[in-house]
């Protein structure tokens, strides 16, 4: 089980967290504009590049990306993948999201290049029970839906790090 140890994300690391979830299309850009937002409103002299982000609106979720990218820091590499697993394990627990989207993103996050390799590793074995099942060839898709569930559940203790602006 994966377990939220350590320190909180910082601001590289939350930053990631939307870029990742832009990326894949688990989040919107208007979330991201309202983090950086509400980091505008605490910091006395804030870097440019968040500024740089709550301004990106207008340019849409490419613009927000590119900005959130360069926002100054040093994440580790897995965080912003645990922070929005966490967060999609939250949309399929509250039943906001169908099986299918969350079996989708979760292999958009595999194929993102932006994880470690055990963890693309984990989500390419349940990407491919899962197929696997879909194409009759072994188990039940309902098996390997629980199997990814349970997997996503491991990253629950991560949702206390989850911005406001997202939940």
């Amino acid at each position: 089980m994966m377990t939220a140890t350590g320190n909180p994300p910082n601001k590289k690391e939350i930053a990631e967290f939307f870029r990742l979830g832009l990326r894949v299309g688990a989040l919107d850009y208007s979330a991201a504009v309202r983090w950086a937002d509400s980091v505008l409103l605490i910091e006395q002299k804030p870097d440019i590049q968040i500024v740089e982000v709550s301004l990106s609106g207008a340019g849409g979720v490419d613009k927000t990306i590119t900005c959130l990218q360069e926002i100054r820091g040093v994440a580790s590499q897995d965080m912003a993948a645990r922070l929005l697993l966490a967060f999609c394990w939250r949309k399929i627990r509250t039943k906001q999201w169908p099986d299918e989207r969350f079996a989708c993103l979760l292999n958009s996050i595999r194929l993102s290049g932006e994880i470690s390799e055990d963890l693309e590793h984990t989500l390419m074995n349940l990407d491919e029970d899962l197929w696997l099942a879909e194409e009759g060839v072994c188990g039940t898709v309902e098996e390997a839906m629980k199997a990814i569930r349970e997997f996503s559940r491991s990253f629950e203790e991560y949702e206390k790090w989850l911005p406001p602006q997202v939940c």
